[in-house]
């Protein structure tokens, strides 16, 4: 019970410190979003690809997506959401 105690925040002060660095600065991770979207719109046959403002807009969400669900695990929150989530 007291490794639990420990271990989830540990753990979880990762993905919100990598959250919060995507939402503010998301152009390290845009370029390699970039590269996995290209593939999918070709897979998908999109005619009309996503514009940078897009694909930024997208990694700044993810960020804050990944940064919540990581306070959640931290504070044990719906811990097993949160973890799926991650």
């Amino acid at each position: 019970m007291l490794l639990r105690h420990l271990a989830r925040p540990m753990l979880a002060s990762w993905f919100v410190y990598d959250g919060v660095q995507t939402a503010l600065k998301p152009a390290e991770h845009v370029r390699a979003a970039r590269s996995g979207i290209e593939i999918v719109e070709k897979g998908a046959g999109v005619e009309a690809p996503l514009s940078d403002a897009q694909v930024t807009a997208l990694v700044r969400v993810h960020g804050v997506a990944t940064a919540v669900a990581g306070l959640c695990l931290a504070v044990s929150k719906a811990p097993r959401t949160a973890a799926l989530t991650l």
